[in-house]
């Protein structure tokens, strides 16, 4: 079993040799865990940690990976090897969760300069702006300091049913919602929870675990989180929307 390493990675001309190393031990090891041929590129840029495509009819598969995976822990690992050979859910998350610890390093260290984003709060059913205002009031004293914007979206691959209704970008302050929500036939309590959330993330501190792990839904966290009055309402239809829906 063969790989073919494209590998990017800017840095010292004495460690180039090092770092290929590196690369092909890595995809080795995925190549042991999946029994794929991989066709790897390594980057550094702030956006794409982690995608890959299956060419029907080949057995190769394309791999885009973020060089933080380079120094990630076995279960995170793990998590990319299951997803190179399906989907799920599970280990779309532990990524998800990894992505967003190693960016606050990262994003420095782009090979890309930072998007602009351009700020859209009214959508066509609900205003985030107001929503934000009104939670801001009621939950956190006025004290929530972030931007709100309607996201751009992204359309999930057939048979995947997995959406993210909203991020929160520590670097620049600012809570994303998925459009998808921005319909009638979405409750306004919903939207007002998915806001909610990504508000805790902007205002509870992260925690660390034992092992230093960071813990972005910590045990704080929850708990403020149960002060939203319709929780487990919210929750129930966040199930929903994900089966039913997409």
């Amino acid at each position: 079993m063969q790989s073919r390493i494209v590998g990017r990675y800017i840095g010292c001309v004495s460690a180039a040799q090092s770092l290929e190393r590196r690369f092909r031990r890595f995809v080795e090891c995925l190549e042991r865990k999946t029994g794929r041929v991989l066709r790897v590129r390594f980057n550094r840029n702030r956006w794409t940690y982690f995608s890959c495509t299956r060419e029907r009819g080949r057995r190769a598969v394309r791999v885009n990976l973020h060089v933080s995976f380079l120094d990630a822990p076995a279960h995170v690992v793990h998590a990319v090897a299951t997803l190179i050979q399906r989907d799920d859910p599970e280990a779309r998350h532990v990524i998800r969760l990894f992505a967003k610890d190693q960016s606050v390093f990262w994003d420095k260290r782009s090979d890309r300069p930072p998007r602009k984003v351009r700020i859209r709060t009214r959508g066509e059913v609900y205003d985030l702006q107001a929503i934000f205002d009104q939670l801001n009031r009621r939950y956190f004293d006025n004290l929530c300091r972030a931007q709100i914007t309607w996201g751009n979206g992204s359309k999930s691959a057939r048979g995947q049913r997995h959406i993210t209704f909203g991020t929160y970008d520590k670097t620049r302050r600012l809570i994303r919602v998925h459009p998808a929500l921005d319909k009638r036939t979405v409750p306004e309590y919903f939207v007002r929870y998915i806001v909610f959330h990504e508000m805790l993330h902007a205002a509870v501190p992260v925690a660390a675990s034992p092992s230093g792990r960071r813990l972005f839904h910590s045990r704080a966290f929850r708990q403020r989180e149960r002060e939203f009055e319709d929780l487990e309402r919210a929750q129930k239809y966040g199930r929903h929307f994900v089966e039913e829906v997409i």
